[in-house]
């Protein structure tokens, strides 16, 4: 067995891919090795894992790093992706595939929640809003159309629960997970009754809420032995990936926001005191004990880029996205008054519509591929500011906005937000910020850094007085064109 070496690794469970860095320094990354695998939808408007399939990875990720060390880990810490639901027996053995954030099977079972006498009251309870996205939607939905699974279901937990439950024989979720979920009190850090009489279960048939620092010994010995880790070697739950990213990118103090695009996007702030939107658009999650990350995601980001690549280029490959995105900036703001509402898979905050659809509205025999790579671009960018509003809304200032995700590549799209924003985007220099952040509580573990006071900064976007009308005017044609399209959505549902 391997000594214990002065290094971490933080790991970062995904939907599409789980992903271990080691950090032989806070904040920074040695080496990362990751592993894929394929979400399936069986039926529209599914979207599955294989939960074990997902854990092979994650331990697979783990030895294949350690391998490359004559030591072995000091601690390891978690991020994972929020709002995947599975059903296990007592012993922990998967009952159904993992539902993913993504799967909206029980949009139906959302919307009588949220219409309900309890609806309002949930929200401001729990800070999540009331969508398909949510577990507690998810846990009501078994209840309805797999009664029989339902009635054998022990627990009802996300991905990391499966996981330390194969290390440690404990049901235990930490807060940022938990306060995902829909049913979490997040100013009494317990299970709200009344979101768990919604979903129609009793708070024994969920896992113990813990502090993301929570630390854990003693894993399960086979496991030690195939990740090649010590018996000693310490694991921190950690947290879900928007608050590890927070932490990662060094924005936890009040009004600096975080602005992410991969697959999806979101943006988020850190508050002090507990808060939540007037109107519902915003999350307010646990961060720790005594902060709280406001804020909304979107469902198109990258994605959206890639589906338009891969629908309408086929033949064309990844690599050539840098390329797409290029031929957006050629083309000037505005995008020749073509505009994109990019809710190709629906769409979170700030409009929570499982329903709304993808649009190029104002299309004209002048426009070029460019044109809609523009539109497109300039639609996410616009679905963030309508998300942005919201937080300012709510937290009173947003000063700066630091910046991470795929699309940082492109320093013409950080200026373009900064235009739409009208505020300085910073770029962080890691762009592994959820994995970053949790090997910063690894870190944090060991004495060696505050977790809450690490920054990491680089490139800097200042606004353009001169490119706002043109933003000013599209986007206020973006939220227009949503409320007069908003009744049609359903009527274009498969059926």
């Amino acid at each position: 067995m391997k000594k214990i070496g002065k290094y971490v690794l933080g790991v970062d469970i995904g939907t599409g891919s789980a992903k271990t860095i080691l950090s032989g320094f806070p904040g920074q990354a040695a080496s990362i090795f990751t592993v894929s695998y394929s979400t399936r939808h069986p039926q529209p408007g599914y979207a599955e894992l294989d939960p074990e399939e997902v854990a092979k990875a994650v331990f697979h990720c783990i030895q294949q790093v350690v391998d490359t060390q004559y030591t072995a880990p000091a601690v390891i810490s978690f991020s994972s992706a929020m709002h995947s639901l599975m059903a296990v027996d007592n012993l922990g053995n998967p009952l159904t595939p993992l539902m993913l954030w993504s799967d909206h099977r029980s949009k139906n079972e959302a919307a009588d929640i949220k219409e309900s006498v309890a609806g309002s009251e949930i929200y401001q309870r729990t800070g999540t809003p009331i969508h398909a996205m949510s577990p507690m939607s998810k846990i009501k939905w078994l209840q309805n159309h797999q009664p029989q699974t339902f009635q054998k279901a022990h627990k009802f937990i996300g991905i990391k629960e499966y996981i330390f439950h194969k290390l440690f024989k404990q049901f235990v979720v930490d807060y940022n997970i938990a306060s995902a979920m829909g049913m979490f009190d997040f100013r009494e850090l317990t299970w709200y009754n009344q979101a768990l009489a919604a979903a129609g279960i009793s708070a024994d048939q969920l896992s113990l809420p813990v502090n993301p620092a929570t630390a854990f010994t003693q894993a399960d010995s086979i496991l030690v032995a195939d990740m090649g880790i010590h018996n000693d070697t310490v694991f921190v739950i950690g947290g879900s990936d928007g608050c590890m990213a927070q932490i990662g990118s060094g924005a936890t103090k009040e009004h600096t926001a975080t602005l992410t695009i991969g697959t999806s996007g979101a943006i988020r702030m850190v508050s002090n005191t507990p808060k939540v939107s007037a109107n519902g658009e915003l999350f307010t999650y646990v961060l720790t004990d005594n902060k709280y990350l406001i804020g909304g995601a979107i469902n198109n980001g990258g994605g959206a880029i890639n589906w338009f690549r891969e629908t309408f280029y086929p033949a064309s490959s990844k690599s050539e996205l840098s390329t797409q995105i290029d031929a957006a900036f050629a083309i000037q703001p505005g995008a020749g008054g073509l505009l994109c509402l990019p809710y190709f898979a629906g769409e979170r905050a700030p409009i929570w519509n499982s329903d709304a659809r993808g649009v190029f509205l104002g299309i004209g025999v002048e426009h070029t591929v460019a044109h809609f790579n523009r539109a497109l671009v300039e639609g996410i960018s616009y679905s963030l500011y309508n998300v942005g509003e919201a937080l300012h809304q709510t937290t009173g200032r947003i000063d700066n906005v630091l910046v991470s995700g795929g699309f940082t590549a492109s320093q013409d799209w950080i200026q373009l937000l900064s235009d739409v924003f009208q505020l300085p985007m910073v770029l962080q220099a890691e762009l592994d910020s959820s994995a970053i952040g949790a090997s910063l509580l690894a870190w944090q573990h060991l004495g060696e850094v505050d977790a809450w006071h690490y920054e990491a900064h680089d490139f800097l976007a200042e606004y353009r007085p001169t490119q706002q009308p043109a933003y000013a005017k599209q986007y206020a044609l973006f939220k227009e064109a949503y409320q007069q399209l908003k009744g049609i959505f359903p009527k274009l549902q498969p059926h």
